[in-house]
């Protein structure tokens, strides 16, 4: 029977796996409860197609009691925005490919690495792979038969197989009102992987004037590290640009920059449509003088009206 765990908490991607330990806990006895915590590098692990690579999964026990840890690969399944589902199940791909013990010992206080040694087939395209392992505390049963607490927490680990290949990326801006009233602009932008291979991106908008095409900013929209984006897969992107002027005609465009795999960038973008940035106090001035000028012609055209009904009434008078 396939059990789907999204664990305790939800896995991002960064460039290559958790960007912080993952912690599970509580774990064995309810008189004396365990935590343990599991990540892997950093940094993807390079391995050309048809060779061998070694990795690591560290586990740190940060409890007063030993810890018996089983570890096993288990399946990934990337969704949008870097949430990873676990899967339970042996990896078709990587299971059998991923040398591990089968299980670890954990003395309180202690941090051990379990040590991996992974093969990577001949067939592989070059791409970024992910690769789950799952840590399981092994449940002590409390003494006089209480409830034991069964956790399972996963690594993940990439695996960058180089090499040039072609990427498929699609950028989609959100439209913006023509007017805006207050003190800068905000939106969203998505970025959708389309092509058959992952890829390491990194977004940022530019405002522009609209009228000459100057740039008034660039914002890092995603920070300055590449985040990976496997393929099928997308990315929603949120933007805030803020102005001292009084009003700004502004331009915004989204930037997508990828890696090939090689040593050339591919860039997407899209370009937003301009938009009038109006100050609140400037917005409410504009108001008052066009309140103040409508009433101004209206009192004019009164007065003009009557000036004509009152000469119109002096010549029937003279007439008379």
């Amino acid at each position: 029977m396939r059990l789907r765990n999204v664990l305790a908490a939800t896995v991002f991607l960064a460039v290559a796996a958790l960007p912080h330990p993952a912690e599970a806990h509580p774990t064995g006895t309810e008189d004396a409860p365990t935590r343990l915590a599991v990540s892997a590098p950093a940094e993807p692990v390079r391995a050309a197609a048809g060779s061998r690579a070694d990795a690591w999964i560290q586990l740190t026990n940060a409890g007063e009691t030993p810890i018996d840890v089983r570890l096993r690969v288990v399946r990934l399944v990337p969704h949008d925005n870097g949430r990873l589902e676990v899967v339970d199940e042996a990896d078709p791909l990587w299971t059998d490919r991923v040398e591990l013990p089968s299980a670890v010992a954990v003395p309180p206080g202690v941090q051990a690495k379990a040590p991996l040694r992974i093969t990577v087939g001949a067939e592989l395209l070059p791409d970024l792979y992910l690769i789950g392992v799952l840590a399981e505390p092994v449940a002590v049963q409390p003494p006089g038969g209480g409830l034991a607490v069964r956790s399972q927490i996963t690594a993940v680990i990439t695996v960058e197989v180089p090499g040039p290949r072609e990427r498929a990326l699609k950028v989609t801006l959100d439209k913006l009102p023509y007017i805006h009233i207050g003190r800068g602009i905000g939106g969203r932008f998505q970025v959708q992987n389309v092509g058959p291979a992952a890829a390491l991106t990194r977004g940022q908008l530019r405002v522009d004037a609209a009228a000459t095409g100057t740039n008034r900013a660039v914002i890092r929209a995603t920070g300055e590290r590449m985040q990976l984006l496997p393929a099928g897969t997308g990315r929603d992107v949120t933007y805030a640009w803020r102005t001292d002027d009084w009003f700004a005609l502004a331009r915004p465009t989204a930037q997508i920059t990828y890696s090939n795999g090689g040593s050339t960038l591919g860039e997407v973008m899209a370009v937003g449509r301009p938009v009038l940035v109006l100050a609140p106090e400037f917005a409410i001035s504009l108001a008052v003088l066009f309140v103040g000028a409508g009433a101004g012609v209206v009192l004019w055209g009164r007065a003009r009206r009557r000036a004509t009904e009152r000469s119109r009434h002096r010549g029937r008078v003279a007439r008379a």
